[in-house]
This record gives C-alpha cells, structure tokens and sequence, in this order.
C-alpha cells in the first residue's frame, strides 16, 4: 500500500510542464498523507486534489472506509471507483518517492522507497472532479508486489515510467488496465529512514535521508 509520499523536488514542476502545468495552491511536502491536497495530472492538465478519493454518489468528504489506495483487481466493478473508471477518469500522481513500514507491531521501521536516478515517480490512480462542495479527489492504485519490492510490502503502487505515463489516460479502458498490470519499475530502491515520519506534522528535508540500518 502506500499511506505516505513526498512530493518535494522541484524537478517534478519541470516534468509536469510538459503536462499542461502544476496546478495552483498545491505545497510540496517531504510527508504527505492522506485527506491532503496534492497534485494530479488528468487528460485536461493539472488538478488540485484531495488524497482520499470520495465516491461519485457521496454526499459527504469524510468516508467511513479508507479510499487513498485503490487496488487494481476488480477496480472497475468496485462501487467506490467504478464511475471514475468507466468516465476514464485516470490521473497521475507524481512523487519524489513513498515511505512503508516493516517490522513488528510497536517497532516498525520506515523505509524511503525511491529512484536511485532521482527521477520523478509516476504513480497511476483515479479522481472524481469537484462537484458542490465537494472537492475535487485522488486515489493511488496498488497491485501486488514482486521482487525485491514484495520483500518490503506486499503491495506496491503502480508505477509508471515516464515514457508510459501518459499512456495511462489516453488509452482505452482495457489498454489501461493492462498498463498498469504490467508495468512493473524496477530501477526503484529503498532505504531506512527515521520514525518521525509517522507523525504527519514533521516536514523537512530530515525525513527522506537514509538511516543506518537498525536504527529507529
């Protein structure tokens, strides 16, 4: 899965330049998480979005399930994602990388999952523009992970590579899906990083720097 990203490397405005431009009254961030506004790049350009997508028919922000992360089986049957998929309704989420956690319960450690190239990540997901008072809303889909990427988690994002990225919302419906199931990134690394990251007040530069293994 992924619960936290970091969106904090002016790179990615240049990449996204290319895609129609960033959107206005976004913040980088070395933490984002969830029910925060980030940057989604969709077939019309540059969105500012909600992480946590709300359902086309809901008439409230807050769900009573988590919906930051959509897995990709059945996406297009499941009711909270299938309007978006059948409006392809597909954006990309760009990231500097992702943290996940590993380990026993109470001592977790935090992993920095990243491009060793320092590339932007590209991950795959879905939005529902705004409507109302409804504000405009983002999900990251998942797949299962392989390699050395399952000895970490056993789901990862859908990654796609820049050359693929914007195949993901110009590509018919199946075309997509079959996208998203086969591309599989594997110059992405991870590295530990400190447990201040799960307090999603702490927002530095500190946060994606690697630890000594072992450390918390």
């Amino acid at each position: 899965m992924c619960g936290r990203y970091a969106n904090h490397v002016e790179k990615m405005r240049g990449w996204a330049d290319v895609l129609e431009g960033w959107p206005c009254g976004v913040e980088l961030s070395y933490n984002v998480s969830p029910t925060q506004t980030v940057p989604v790049f969709t077939s019309a350009g540059g969105v500012a979005a909600r992480w946590g997508l709300i359902p086309s028919w809901s008439k409230e922000i807050n769900t009573t399930y988590s919906t930051f992360n959509a897995r990709i089986e059945g996406i297009d049957a499941k009711p909270a994602y299938r309007n978006a998929w059948k409006q392809s309704q597909r954006c990309l989420i760009p990231a500097t990388g992702y943290y996940e956690w590993k380990g026993e319960k109470g001592s977790k450690q935090p992993y920095f999952v990243h491009s060793p190239k320092g590339d932007p990540l590209v991950f795959a997901g879905l939005y529902e523009p705004a409507r109302n008072e409804i504000p405009a809303s983002c999900t990251i889909i998942t797949k299962a992970a392989i390699g050395h990427m399952a000895d970490l988690h056993i789901r990862v994002p859908v990654m796609l590579s820049l050359k693929n990225a914007v195949d993901w919302y110009t590509l018919p419906p199946s075309s997509a899906l079959e996208l998203a199931k086969s591309e599989n990134l594997a110059d992405v690394d991870y590295y530990p990083v400190s447990i201040a990251v799960g307090n999603s007040r702490n927002d530095d530069v500190r946060l994606i720097q690697r630890i000594p293994d072992g450390t918390l």
